[in-house]
């Protein structure tokens, strides 16, 4: 249980650090653009945010498209190896 708390506890960190790290980019891109962000505003935001963390460990790889150059490509592998 110690191990696993911890392990949660450093991923946590990590997707803070992380969120924490790219809204500041936002911010100096859009503040370089000449958009007017107030500081008050970002003192009520937070990284807390976690809609692109996959929870389920789950994934999807959109390889529809290359079914056919995949499957040649398998093919010629087990024909390289057989010969």
């Amino acid at each position: 249980m110690k191990a696993i708390s911890g392990a949660h506890a450093l991923l946590t960190n990590i997707v803070l650090a992380w969120n924490t790290h790219r809204m500041n980019d936002v911010v100096e891109r859009l503040r370089k653009s000449g958009t007017n962000i107030e500081d008050a505003w970002l003192r009520r935001m937070g990284p807390g945010h976690f809609g692109h963390i996959n929870f389920r460990e789950t994934f999807s790889f959109g390889v529809d498209r290359y079914t056919e150059a995949l499957i040649q490509g398998r093919r010629a592998a087990i024909g390289g190896a057989m010969t």
